[in-house]
């Protein structure tokens, strides 16, 4: 059987059946996307994904990102959440790489409990 390689970005796969795709087709194996979020979401189906691993803009000036108010930013996050909770399958898992905030010595995390707001945990250093 013949073997085909197909590269996406950096990731590379040598086989005969997986199929990559950088926007969502329901025959993609694997789907990497990059843009926003929301855009891609909106043409998954509901309860259709088993894993979803997003890593959000940190919101804190990095040379990659734009810095927005932080209502704002919150009000983005509260609907990029829900999109991926109404995506995911029943017993399904999200990955949400968060960054921290230090402020004078206490690092405080932002966490999401839906239907709650966002919620500040503190821990002390």
């Amino acid at each position: 059987m013949a073997q085909q390689q197909l590269a996406l970005g950096d990731l590379h796969y040598t086989g005969s059946r997986l199929a990559l795709g950088d926007h969502f087709r329901p025959d993609n194996d694997v789907t990497l996307f990059h843009g926003d979020c929301r855009e891609l979401l909106s043409h998954v189906p509901a309860e259709s994904a088993q894993l979803i691993v997003t890593s959000p803009p940190y919101n804190i000036g990095k040379k990659y990102e734009q810095r927005i108010g932080l209502a704002e930013y919150l009000d983005r996050e509260r609907e990029v959440i829900s999109l991926c909770i109404e995506r995911l399958r029943p017993g399904g898992s999200i990955c949400w790489q968060v960054g921290n905030h230090v402020d004078q010595g206490d690092t405080c995390h932002w966490i999401s409990n839906p239907p709650r707001p966002f919620v500040r945990i503190n821990f002390d250093s």
